[in-house]
């Protein structure tokens, strides 16, 4: 599976720089409206909350449920592929690396070495990775292998139609959230591991690595904040541990699974 990283690695990355570059001049010629922004956030949401947090994160790298229905499930994947952080197959391999080498070398996510990368405000190219097919064996069927080759084509189908009706519309709904993703999920990625203020555990972890929950980033990321609860019951859907620590994607997948 020589092409696992086709959609993740080095076209990934030029996206990554490219949607950042679109931001930027979008301000020069693209109105600003109080709508607009209202607008961009809810999608926002919809992208990290349900396409990365949901889809690409609980249900593909960690298979902590199933959907009952599957045109909710094709709907939930084409908006995880809208997140432009590469195909379930290859998001999945990474993200079980960082699972199974938390805080060391071999981390793919956090955080030696992480320093720069959150400098920089880009993620590890994964490129050169040896790849380990027994991390996503179960993951190897049709369904995924015709995502990972189409990933591109789904990406265009999307925004192509939606550029030609409204650049306004492309700008704020799918360039300017998308963007925050990339940005949002790098800065989880290491705060997560290294702490900030106000972070805490609830369980200690230690012997794969330290992680924590992140209250004061609950608005920007939800139920992903609680990534000590996380890492502690990865198979669980639910992120929650205390009553208060809010967790709306299981709220959704509770909606959504069998």
């Amino acid at each position: 599976m020589k092409d696992l990283f086709q959609a993740s690695a080095g076209s990934i990355r030029f996206a990554h720089i490219l949607i950042r570059v679109l931001v930027v001049l979008g301000l020069f010629v693209i109105p600003v409206t109080g709508q607009w922004l209202l607008n961009s956030l809810l999608a926002y949401y919809v992208y990290f909350g349900i396409g990365l947090g949901i889809t690409l994160h609980r249900y593909y790298s960690h298979r902590s449920f199933e959907f009952s229905n599957i045109i909710v499930k094709w709907l939930f994947v084409f908006i995880g592929v809208l997140t432009l952080r590469g195909s379930p197959l290859a998001w999945a391999y990474i993200h079980r690396k960082h699972h199974k080498n938390v805080d060391t070398e071999l981390d793919p996510h956090t955080p030696v070495g992480h320093k720069l990368r959150l400098f920089s405000l880009m993620d590890k190219d994964h490129s050169t990775d040896k790849l380990n097919i027994f991390e996503i064996r179960k993951m190897m069927n049709k369904e995924n292998i015709f995502i990972n080759q189409w990933y591109w084509l789904a990406v265009l189908a999307f925004i192509i139609p939606l550029g030609l009706y409204s650049l306004t519309a492309l700008y704020y709904l799918w360039i300017l959230p998308v963007a925050v993703v990339q940005l949002s999920i790098t800065l989880h990625n290491y705060l997560a591991h290294t702490g900030m203020p106000g972070s805490y555990r609830n369980h200690d972890t230690g012997n794969v690595g330290q992680s924590n929950n992140l209250p004061l980033l609950w608005l920007l990321y939800l139920g992903e904040a609680w990534h000590n609860n996380h890492h502690s019951r990865g198979q669980n859907y639910n992120c929650q541990t205390k009553w208060w620590e809010l967790d709306p994607q299981a709220w959704l997948i509770k909606l959504v699974k069998q």
